[in-house]
């Protein structure tokens, strides 16, 4: 993110170097190329400028790799009692 963000900071200053573009109009550039899920959060929270837009996808960003992390948690305590319950399976055969 902080890459895309710096690129587009410079591509900005060459582009509009006078400042006269409209910062709905920037924001937007900036937000099209991002994925269409966080371009969707962003662009519904309206931020007033560049800065607000690239903390807002900061915290998108985060919630959704927390979110992933605990997906993965799940999967891995339910793979973890399936394992247990074959195991007990297994030992109840041979009981």
């Amino acid at each position: 993110m902080d890459d895309y963000a710096s690129r587009f900071l410079e591509l900005r200053i060459k582009v509009d170097q006078n400042n006269v573009m409209l910062i709905k109009h920037v924001i937007l550039k900036f937000v099209q190329e991002l994925k269409s899920q966080i371009m969707s959060i962003v662009y519904v929270k309206n931020p007033a400028t560049l800065n607000t837009a690239i903390t807002i996808i900061r915290n998108v960003k985060g919630g959704l790799v927390m979110a992933n992390e605990s997906k993965q948690v799940y999967v891995l305590e339910d793979q973890i009692t399936q394992l247990n319950e074959q195991v007990n399976a297994l030992a109840r055969e041979r009981s």
